[in-house]
């Protein structure tokens, strides 16, 4: 339980802590914050209220932060495609939020086919949430073009 001078903890850092100490396929992709356990009359937890505020808090879920750019935009469509998880947002974990190594190779291949960049899998292990990977593969194209000439650069651009 966090003190009143403590700051407040988000999903992502406390998937980052568990990681040190779980496998990731047990590291919850979704956490629900909590000001008390319900009790019931017994003085034990009341688990169907407990339920009920579940549901409750999943209505008010704060709202994510939304794609910065074009790639970050299709990217985010692609993992929550692959993800099956319209839920999923750009600074979400890939592999925290259901991803494993075959959807990875999945991604990859479709990143190589959309982006025509030469992505590998541990790019993304290193890079897992759709910001970062977004970063990677704007860096990978920059690359590309600053190393054609300035006919290939614009018969690429012109494509």
């Amino acid at each position: 339980m966090l003190k009143d001078d403590q700051a407040e903890v988000g999903a992502q850092e406390l998937q980052e802590y568990l990681l040190r100490s779980l496998p990731d396929y047990m590291i919850p992709s979704v956490f629900v914050r909590l000001c008390s356990l319900p009790i019931s009359s017994s003085g034990k937890i009341d688990f169907k209220m407990l339920d009920e505020q579940r549901e409750f808090k999943v209505l008010e879920k704060v709202v994510a932060a939304k794609p910065s750019t074009p790639i970050e935009e299709r990217l985010l469509l692609m993992v929550r495609d692959l993800l099956s998880n319209q839920a999923v947002g750009i600074d979400d974990n890939f592999f925290l939020a259901g991803g494993h190594s075959l959807l990875g190779m999945q991604l990859v291949m479709r990143l190589r086919h959309t982006f025509d960049v030469d992505l590998t899998l541990p790019q993304l292990f290193k890079a897992p949430t759709v910001r970062r990977l977004a970063v990677v593969i704007e860096t990978l194209l920059i690359n590309a073009i600053d190393a054609m000439s300035d006919e290939e650069t614009e018969a690429y651009l012109a494509e």
